[in-house]
């Protein structure tokens, strides 16, 4: 299950494949995971999405919107206990 690449994983192995990454590949070592791997794996998907959608040919808000929309949505989640207890009471 290691050897399979990141786009040939099913949802339901995700957990097993990305625990699985790191140790062992055909029977050799593969690269550890050190935060230094982890800050350019990062900085890898930052610029591949930079190039792609906001420093494209045909370059808009679609990129900038994407990111506001994804820091609205897990903003809303992360404070959604206080703002439930916060809501309109039905007064009778």
């Amino acid at each position: 299950m290691a050897s399979n690449t990141p786009l040939s994983v099913k949802l339901n192995n995700l957990t097993s494949w990305i625990s699985n990454w790191s140790i062992y590949q055909s029977g050799k070592m593969k690269q550890d995971i050190f935060p230094s791997v982890i800050v350019e794996a990062f900085q890898i998907g930052y610029y591949m999405y930079y190039r792609k959608y906001i420093d494209g040919k045909k370059g808009g808000t679609g990129g900038v919107s994407m990111i506001l929309i994804t820091y609205v949505l897990l903003n809303y989640y992360a404070t959604y206990k206080e703002l439930k207890c916060e809501q309109r009471q039905k007064y009778q």
